[in-house]
């Protein structure tokens, strides 16, 4: 692997730690600044979109601040491309807002009656775009890091995103036999983006 120089090592502690046979010590995953590098030669985007968008940028970025980092224990170069929490209910209409260091849903359904049933929308842009960087940097990193998967918060955090929080708490007492079977919708379109 590229960055680091102990891969082998690295690989035989998580084994064994999945087999239960660290006995050692727990697993490490420690990173630090290099000294003799200096993250700054990848120019960042000045629109804000480009810096959550641009897929050459973020891969560009990534092995960028994998030069410059440290890393220790079973610390090891990962990549897990990310459009915030909220994928889930942006798959369900919700749309994102990017900011410099967050992205915040808009909480688009006023009342469940206008919800119908949570089915994934596989053309849906922003599934489209996280397909597109997690497709591009599995064949950036040509074993030179690993590549993850979003961020993805299934459950209540994706009715939160859809309703807004104060209204999902009120739902959970007016309506909670809907609230169930909303949950038990969104746990389909979870796993379909999880595989």
């Amino acid at each position: 692997m590229m960055y680091i120089d102990n891969w082998d090592q690295i690989k035989a502690s998580f084994i064994a730690y999945w087999q239960r046979e660290n006995h050692e010590r727990p697993l490490l995953w420690i990173t630090a600044p290099k000294p003799e590098f200096h993250q700054g030669g990848t120019p960042v985007p000045e629109k804000i979109s480009d810096r959550y968008l641009d897929t050459g940028y973020l891969l560009r970025s990534a092995r960028e601040r994998f030069n410059a980092t440290y890393y220790g224990g079973e610390a090891f170069p990962l990549f897990c491309p990310n459009l915030g929490t909220d994928l889930i209910a942006a798959n369900l209409g919700c749309s994102l807002t990017l900011k410099e260091d967050t992205v915040w849903a808009d909480h688009p359904l006023k009342n469940w009656d206008d919800a119908g049933r949570f089915v994934m929308d596989k053309t849906n842009n922003w599934w489209q775009k996280m397909l597109e960087i997690t497709k591009a940097a599995a064949a950036d990193a040509r074993g030179d890091y690993f590549v993850g998967i979003t961020d993805l918060h299934p459950g209540a955090d994706t009715l939160a995103a859809l309703r807004g929080p104060e209204n999902l708490a009120l739902d959970l007492y007016d309506c909670p036999e809907l609230i169930k079977q909303k949950l038990d919708e969104v746990l389909v379109i979870y796993q379909t983006m999880f595989d």
